[in-house]
């Protein structure tokens, strides 16, 4: 996760009761406590901007990603905001114009 959205958040961290065993002293995610597959798949991963298409960073779906990918649960956004997000309005906009044809 740490490497597709980026680090977790350092309270989080900080409360884990195996801390030391899968963070080290900077809170990143310690890619040894991996297993040798797992560690050389998390190596290869691609950040979560990278798969996301440029036409979706500019339609705002890549935010609304984002706001529901946090992994402080006080920063995500809930499933109310989810359906507030202008990209969710412009898509129900045209699905409900397409719907009245």
């Amino acid at each position: 996760m740490e490497a597709r959205i980026g680090p977790f958040p350092k309270l989080m961290v900080e409360n884990c009761a195996e801390r030391k065993t899968y963070f080290n002293s900077q809170n990143r995610c310690r890619v040894e406590s991996l297993s040798r597959d797992s560690a050389r798949h998390v190596r290869k991963t691609h950040r979560l901007a990278e798969l996301v298409s440029h036409e979706h960073h500019r339609d705002g779906f890549f935010d609304l990603l984002l706001g529901l990918l946090q992994l402080d649960p006080s920063e995500r956004a809930s499933a109310y905001d989810a359906l507030q997000w202008p990209w969710n309005k412009t898509k129900n906009a045209g699905r409900k114009a397409a719907d009245d044809e």
